[in-house]
């Protein structure tokens, strides 16, 4: 169970890293918009006599918009690490959680509790295990996803790619809900108030 409960809190933390990644691509979104509309070239950083007069934004000077742009795209092309080391952090949960339930005697890993209607240690690991699969495919989804976007993206296809990962398609909320509530109904059995529940 700790282990569940740990790897919950990974969950957690991924979906907010989900969040201000979606922030993100909406921020880079609407600079290239931008961007587009004032006739700005494409954003490189190697570009000669470029003088930044001030900060006065899109309409005062085209070329802070351009380093702008250009900060948040490469602020996006990090972003699969961080999601990435987060997604090491489950695997490692995962398996310190089926190690852990190995070791144990088998009466051990598949008790149920009194009731016979807890959530025993290796029903933990499966539940644990289904959930991982499913980041596993989200961070390979989001890597591909912004190894496409470029300043010359089409609206439409920036419009696709927002979409897809707004809706993060491989997670399978109704799956997760229900081993949720597994776990918190668990918990109900012991008398004991849940620590974590899926928002």
């Amino acid at each position: 169970m700790e282990g569940y409960l740990r790897f919950r809190r990974k969950c957690k933390q991924w979906q907010a890293a989900h969040d201000r990644l979606v922030q993100l691509v909406h921020a880079y979104q609407a600079q290239v918009g931008r961007a587009w509309i004032l006739g700005t070239r494409p954003p490189v950083l190697e570009d000669e006599g470029i003088e930044l007069i001030g900060p006065r934004g899109f309409g005062g000077n085209g070329y802070l918009d351009v380093y702008l742009t250009e900060d948040t795209y490469g602020t996006l092309c990090a972003y699969p690490r961080k999601v990435q080391d987060l997604l090491c952090d489950m695997y490692e949960i995962y398996q310190e959680t089926k190690n852990s339930v190995r070791r144990m005697k088998t009466a051990e890993a598949v008790d149920k509790g009194p009731s016979k209607m807890q959530v025993s240690p290796m029903e933990y690991v499966s539940y644990i295990s289904t959930e991982v699969d499913m980041y596993e495919s989200e961070y390979q989804h989001i890597e591909i996803v912004l190894s496409s976007m470029h300043f010359e993206t089409p609206l439409n296809l920036m419009n696709a790619f927002m979409t897809s990962l707004s809706t993060q398609p491989f997670l399978d909320i109704e799956t997760i809900m229900a081993i949720t509530e597994r776990h918190n109904h668990s918990y109900r059995l012991m008398k004991a108030v849940p620590h974590d529940e899926w928002v």
